[in-house]
């Protein structure tokens, strides 16, 4: 935001008026195919379900790649945006796997490790994390805070993030 400040001088009265500019929209929303990085064949699975994936205006966190299941295993991780609602959606790389889809409290992921999440837990607390053996996905509400979200066990695990 461009906040353009005048002061006027007259008969010892000041007066301040402000002009705003117009500003960049803090989201624009992509469609699948229009997506840097993601192959044809999940921008078509996206496009199924009528997403659009969030990009930032400072750089694009709609989709991380991590070893979310297990070490070794490269998934895909994608905020399908529709109706105001995101949910993330996980495409797995292997046999190892959680639930596909998590409700998405952010706009914006990232993949996070085994220092991240046990720094975070020590500094702010919260859940205590398993062990931790693999990547996690930091789901962010932008410049205000964060989930990790840990896939154990077949099931996932909200962790504290950045607050």
């Amino acid at each position: 935001m461009f906040i353009n400040m005048k002061i006027l001088i007259a008969s010892s009265i000041i007066v301040y008026s402000t002009v705003v500019l117009a500003e960049e929209p803090e989201f624009t929303y992509l469609e699948p195919k229009n997506v840097p990085g993601l192959t044809s064949d999940i921008a078509a699975k996206l496009e199924e379900k009528n997403c659009l994936v969030p990009k930032w205006r400072f750089e694009f966190g709609g989709v991380t790649k991590g070893e979310f299941a297990i070490s070794g295993q490269t998934d895909i991780a994608v905020i399908c945006t529709k109706n105001g609602m995101s949910e993330i959606i996980i495409f797995w790389g292997g046999p190892a796997k959680c639930p596909s889809n998590i409700k998405s409290t952010g706009q914006f992921i990232s993949t996070v490790g085994k220092k991240y999440i046990l720094d975070h837990y020590g500094y702010y607390g919260g859940n205590k994390p398993p062990k931790i053996t693999h990547q996690a996905i930091n789901d962010h509400y932008v410049e205000k805070s964060s989930v990790v979200k840990y896939c154990n066990n077949g099931n996932w695990v909200n962790l504290v993030g950045a607050d």
